[in-house]
């Protein structure tokens, strides 16, 4: 089967797009795992109680940023805040880059109000990157 250059660019045209689109809902399956996702054991609640985790307190989200639109075309900055009235809530998150764990946790604390804490860029080089809680308890 002889392919002329004509065909060759639309197949690699697709390809391209399949791999944008693959990228995309790998992103997306990991941001809704992140949100349903409880804390580890040592925050969660035994089945039945009302009360709620550190982790529950914790709100992630994004803001338009000159910076991070300048590392990857859509990329927004990634905050935390912590809503819980009064108590600080001490953090250790995996980062996640490409669909894949990276080295080193972020650790921190976020202070109770609207101070949010910044942890980076949604979009690195036209890749991913999310965070999701590994351990989050009130600090003492």
């Amino acid at each position: 089967m002889k392919l002329s250059i004509t065909m060759v660019l639309i197949k690699i045209e697709r390809m391209k797009n399949l791999i944008k689109y693959t990228v995309l809902l790998t992103g997306l399956l990991a941001f809704t795992g992140l949100m349903a996702a409880p804390c580890d054991e040592t925050t969660t609640n035994p089945v039945g109680t009302k009360e709620k985790t550190p982790g529950d307190y914790l709100e992630f989200y994004s803001v338009l940023d000159g910076k991070c639109q300048i590392l990857s075309n859509g990329g927004k900055l990634r905050l935390v805040k912590n809503n819980h009235p009064n108590k600080t809530i001490k953090y250790r998150f995996n980062r996640m880059f490409a669909g894949k764990r990276q080295a080193g946790p972020a650790v921190g604390i976020v202070e109770p109000g609207n101070k949010p804490v910044k942890l980076g860029c949604t979009k690195v080089d036209d890749h991913e990157q999310t965070w999701e809680i590994k351990v989050a308890e009130f600090a003492e």
